[in-house]
């Protein structure tokens, strides 16, 4: 995808000529490799942690089963059906599906978690 750091990388080898523009092409390349591990590593971990969090919900007397079984399970989808998949044959128009349609549920469910806690507080 296109944000601040990849235009200006991208501005910079446009405005490079010769031996620069190779050496601009290659941190370029180098940089975009690297985010996308990250971004990958950051689905792994953090959806991981959404799944914890929902095997505790799950167990918990005090949240509502259902809840915690809606984390566990988009926990456990996007990091079945989208990590471990970027993970070792990288960044597919079906995995950036996919992570756009788990991603939108988890926050649709880290919402609906959001009111129940702030109606139970108050």
């Amino acid at each position: 995808g296109l944000f601040m750091p990849t235009a200006s990388i991208a501005a910079d080898w446009l405005a490079a000529t010769g031996a620069d523009k190779a050496a601009a092409l290659s941190v370029a390349t180098a940089l975009f490799h690297v985010g996308g591990v990250t971004f990958t590593m950051f689905i792994l971990v953090d959806w991981l942690a959404i799944f914890f969090l929902g095997i505790g919900m799950a167990r918990s007397a005090v949240y509502p089963k259902w809840l915690g079984w809606a984390g566990l399970i988009l926990g456990i989808l996007m990091v079945a059906i989208v990590g471990i998949p970027q993970f070792f044959a990288g960044q597919t128009s079906m995995t950036q599906t996919l992570f756009a349609v788990l991603a939108g549920l988890s926050t649709v469910w880290a919402l609906i978690v959001g009111i129940w806690v702030a109606r139970k507080a108050w």
